[in-house]
């Protein structure tokens, strides 16, 4: 079932980091952009979806995601296969990692 989301988008917004409106595309899935910040180079999606957007998307996302422990065992080991691949491309800077899940430490 594919849902339009266009219509739980929110208005853009500045940096969250340093408060500019100046963007460069970094790349587009549907009717979501993800913008890299000019001056401190943040990468987010702007505009993000408003609360019945988050709603819809989430709705029975995360009881699942707790309740299903073969799944659960699985992500973790992905998010750890990602932090590896990360920590090895990345030579210097910080990584922000916003999923909400219990840390996986290097």
């Amino acid at each position: 079932m594919h849902i339009d989301y266009s219509e739980y988008l929110d208005q853009k917004r500045p940096c969250v980091i340093c408060k500019n409106d100046n963007f460069e595309l970094w790349c587009r899935d549907g009717e979501f952009e993800v913008l890299k910040c000019i001056e401190c180079e943040l990468v987010f999606v702007n505009p993000c979806l408003n609360q019945k957007g988050l709603d819809l998307v989430y709705q029975g996302h995360h009881n699942k995601r707790v309740s299903d422990k073969d799944e659960w065992v699985k992500r973790k080991s992905m998010y750890k296969i990602d932090r590896d691949f990360l920590i090895e491309i990345i030579n210097e800077g910080s990584i922000l990692d916003c999923s909400f899940i219990e840390p996986i430490q290097g």
